[in-house]
């Protein structure tokens, strides 16, 4: 394939000031694998080419080129190639909610719009051929606009690009259905989504693997083939998001701990450290200054 100069282009929303980035990638040989992970803000992922399965919590998706998917704050997801010889080649963007918020207008909010999307599990569209092609070369202006350190008025015509192109996706979502997913009967889908429902209560091993009559050691080893990760892992990625929603709407940190499934306050004051270098109390006061939280 020859080289592209758009490819493997990325700019993180890790840099000061920077509230949405854009990536273009493409592979041709299987990718690293990607563990299950979540995000504070919104991914909008576009296909180009190549075969991908997508999981997204206990769903899955087998997108064609010219797809769109949504990927939620909070909702695990990863990748996965399907064996082939095809290139894997894909655009996506990352926007934080408080600048979706900011593209409000009189008329037009576009967060509700994909907070519906999410809500119904509305996560994949195929896209028509000229909205794509829209959505493809405005990422690709925007990756050429950007550099280490931007001028402020590309910055602006930049975010007024991207607003643009989300204001004909999310009319799009409202005229099209998406892809109704069928929720999966099989273990592991069933097992996700219990995790999901039951963050609060018991969801040791033991508990689980009584509640499905399976034994430990199968489903470990089935959650991890499929996820990447632990089960372990898994619930206390789940449980730490559950416990900064719980923070945003104002619980104090003693009672998101035990709302949030952990026993005791030391071990909850522990694992939200680690996952997000913040205290539970930083946590709240940094939400209170409106400063970037990890």
């Amino acid at each position: 394939m020859p080289k592209d100069p758009f490819l493997n282009v990325y700019h993180p929303m890790a840099r000061p000031g920077n509230d949405f980035d854009v990536c273009h990638s493409a592979n041709q040989s299987q990718p690293v694998p990607r563990v299950f992970h979540t995000h504070d803000f919104y991914e909008i992922y576009f296909l180009i080419s190549g075969q991908p399965n997508i999981y997204i919590e206990e769903y899955e998706f087998s997108p064609q080129p010219g797809s769109v998917i949504i990927f939620p704050p909070g909702f695990m997801h990863r990748p996965a190639l399907r064996p082939s010889n095809l290139t894997y080649e894909r655009m996506y963007i990352h926007i934080s909610r408080d600048c979706l918020n900011q593209m409000k207008t009189k008329d037009l909010a576009i967060l509700p719009i994909l907070e519906h999307c999410a809500l119904y599990h509305r996560f994949l569209y195929l896209l028509d051929e000229t909205l794509f092609a829209m959505c493809i070369e405005t990422i690709k202006e925007v990756v050429l606009s950007t550099s280490l350190e931007p001028d402020p008025f590309d910055r602006q015509l930049n975010r007024l690009k991207i607003a643009m192109m989300l204001t004909c996706l999310c009319r799009f979502f409202q005229n099209k259905q998406g892809s109704e997913p069928e929720k999966p009967h099989h273990l592991l889908a069933q097992l996700i989504s219990y995790i999901n429902e039951n963050l609060a209560e018991d969801l040791s091993l033991g508990h689980l693997s009584e509640h499905f009559f399976v034994s430990k050691h199968h489903m470990q080893r089935l959650f991890k083939e499929r996820t990447q990760k632990t089960l372990h892992q898994y619930i206390v990625s789940k449980r730490i998001i559950l416990a900064k929603n719980l923070l945003e709407d104002g619980h104090s940190p003693t009672e998101t701990a035990s709302l949030s499934g952990f026993k005791d306050y030391s071990g909850f004051y522990r694992v939200f450290k680690e996952e997000t270098l913040l205290t539970p109390r930083e946590y709240q006061a940094s939400l209170k200054r409106q400063l970037p939280i990890k």
